[in-house]
């Protein structure tokens, strides 16, 4: 993915999803893979410092709304359990009991299996704008309204 994802997927993506080792090398293949209106990039890592690379590099080439998520295995169990019943009738003569299936939780969990970092990319004509007020505009300055 280095070398990027080829010509005939320039502009065409509306979404790129990666699972590599360094996704923060190839960000800027999935610009130009994702179309001009903009679109959608997420990223598996298993460590959070592919993750922390991942997130300045996005944020560096314009990207917004970055999210993190931490992937955690959790199995869960359903099984029918039964529940005594409230009488409040003088007439007892229905079910004593209600059968409904039950979501049991693990005791414990193990470890993560990784993270999930989600951003949007911003449609070509804003990313151009928001481009040309930094240049105009030194780092911490508020621009103009």
């Amino acid at each position: 993915c280095k070398q990027g994802f080829g010509e005939e997927l320039t502009g065409r993506a509306d979404a790129v999803f990666l699972d590599l080792p360094h996704p923060w090398l190839v960000i800027e293949h999935a610009i130009r893979t994702i179309k001009d209106a903009g679109g959608r990039f997420c990223s598996f890592s298993p460590c959070i410092e592919q993750v922390q690379k991942t997130c300045e590099t996005l944020h560096a080439e314009g990207f917004t709304d970055i999210e993190t998520m931490e992937c955690l295995r959790r199995e869960y169990c359903v099984q029918n359990r039964s529940f005594p019943l409230a009488l409040t009738d003088k007439d007892d003569s229905g079910p004593k009991v209600h059968t409904m299936p039950c979501m049991i939780l693990p005791a414990n969990m193990p470890g993560h299996t990784g993270y999930l970092t989600c951003a949007s990319l911003p449609p070509v004509w804003s990313r151009t704008r928001q481009l040309a007020q930094n240049s105009t505009n030194p780092p911490g300055e508020t621009p103009p309204q």
